[in-house]
C-alpha cells in the first residue's frame, strides 16, 4: 500500500509544535575588558574629501593628536634625549656589518687550497723573527713587557703612572 505524501491523516495535524531552546543570554562581560572605546564622528568632514579615508573621524583625531605632540616638543631635545640610543643601535649595526664582512674575506681567503697553510706558516716565521730579536736579551724582554703592561694599563683605563 501507498500513501500519498499530500494527504493527511488527522493524526499528523494536531501534531505537537516542536520545542525550541530558549534563547541563551549573553554572559556577563568581566570588568576589566567590560568598558569600551567610542570616537564621535567629526560633524565638518565632508563625504567628497579625498583626505577623509574613513567618515568616523579616527584619522583627523590620530593627525590633531600627532601634531599636537609634534608642536609641544622641541627637535633639539627629542635628538638630545634620543641621540645615545640612536648611536648605540648605529654602532651596533655597523659592529654586525663588520663582523659579516670580516667573516666573509675569512671564508673566501679559506676556500684557496693552500691559503690558510701559508698563513700559518708567515705567523710562525714572524713570532720566530721577533722571539729572536726582542726576547733574547733581557732589556729588550723588560721593554716588551713594559709596553705591552702600559698598553693593558691604558686600554684597561688605569693611570699610568
Amino acid at each position: 500500500m501507498t500513501t500519498d505524501p499530500t494527504s493527511s491523516t488527522p493524526a499528523e495535524t494536531n501534531a505537537e509544535p516542536v520545542q525550541t531552546d530558549p534563547i541563551e543570554e549573553a554572559p556577563a562581560l568581566d570588568p576589566a575588558i567590560a568598558s569600551q572605546v567610542t570616537i564621535p564622528a567629526l560633524a565638518n568632514a565632508q563625504d567628497g574629501d579625498s583626505n577623509a579615508t574613513d567618515p568616523g573621524g579616527e584619522w583627523e583625531l590620530l593627525s590633531a593628536k600627532i601634531g599636537g605632540w609634534w608642536q609641544e616638543r622641541n627637535l633639539g631635545e627629542q635628538w638630545q634625549r634620543l641621540r645615545k640610543p640612536l648611536l648605540l643601535a648605529g654602532g651596533l649595526v655597523g659592529l654586525i656589518l663588520v663582523l659579516r664582512i670580516y667573516s666573509a674575506v675569512l671564508a673566501a681567503i679559506a676556500s684557496v687550497p693552500l691559503a690558510p697553510r701559508l698563513f700559518e706558516l708567515v705567523g710562525v716565521s714572524w713570532l720566530v723573527w721577533f722571539s729572536v730579536t726582542r726576547l733574547i736579551r733581557s732589556d729588550e724582554r723588560r721593554k716588551v713587557v713594559s709596553g705591552l703592561s702600559l698598553r693593558w694599563q691604558a686600554f684597561r683605563g688605569g693611570n699610568s703612572q
